[in-house]
C-alpha cells in the first residue's frame, strides 16, 4: 500500500529460450531472427477493479555481430561482413 491505498503489483519476466548465453559471448541475431539474451518484462498494477500494464523488451542489437572478450573495459564489436543485415 502507498498512502493508505492498497493495490496489487505484479512483475513478470519472460526470457527467450533462443540465443541465451553469457554476455560478450552471445551477441546479435541468428538466421531465424532471434536476438541474443532477449527478455520481455511486464509490470501489471491492479487497483479497485482497474488494471494497467507496461511491457518492456530488451536484448541484443538485431543484426549479425560478435564481441570477443578480453582484458579491456570495452572490447570492440565486430560486425559480420559476409551476411545481409536487412
Amino acid at each position: 500500500s502507498i498512502n493508505g491505498k492498497c493495490f496489487d503489483w505484479l512483475l513478470v519476466s519472460r526470457r527467450s529460450c533462443f540465443r541465451a548465453g553469457v554476455r560478450y559471448y552471445v551477441r546479435g541475431i541468428d538466421s531465424e531472427g532471434h536476438a541474443a539474451n532477449f527478455v520481455e518484462t511486464e509490470q501489471i498494477v491492479h487497483y479497485k477493479g482497474s488494471k494497467a500494464s507496461f511491457v518492456q523488451t530488451r536484448g541484443s542489437i538485431p543484426f549479425f555481430w560478435s564481441q570477443r572478450p578480453n582484458l579491456k573495459y570495452k572490447p570492440k564489436p565486430q560486425i559480420s561482413k559476409s551476411v545481409n543485415h536487412v
